[in-house]
């Protein structure tokens, strides 16, 4: 990363205080990383609710589960009822939890 020599004071209203500290609370960044990205153009991105990272965990895991199945049937060249019955469930799983908006 580039040195920062350049240091600069900034004076802000009430509102644009309120407005930086809105900003850096729903990004997760400190209020200098908020104003360097504003200033190059870069996206400011929300940071994720835990229950969209817990969600996110949980579809990883189902998906890890979905994907032991698949090497199963592709070692041994087959697949069973209960293998296939249990990827469907993994898929409906997934389905409720992307349909029903995440963790309940």
């Amino acid at each position: 990363m580039k040195a920062r020599t350049y240091k600069k004071l900034l004076r802000l209203n009430q509102d644009e205080q309120e407005r930086l500290r809105y900003l850096s609370k729903s990004t997760g960044l400190n209020q200098e990383q908020v104003l360097r990205k504003v200033l190059m153009d870069a996206p400011l991105l929300e940071r994720p609710t835990a229950d969209y990272i817990k969600m996110s965990r949980q579809i990883a895991a189902l998906g890890n589960n979905l994907n032991q199945l698949a090497h199963i049937a592709n070692a041994s060249g087959k697949v069973s009822n209960t293998d296939l019955l249990t990827a469907k469930q993994i898929m409906e799983q997934i389905w409720r939890y992307i349909k029903g908006g995440g963790v309940q």
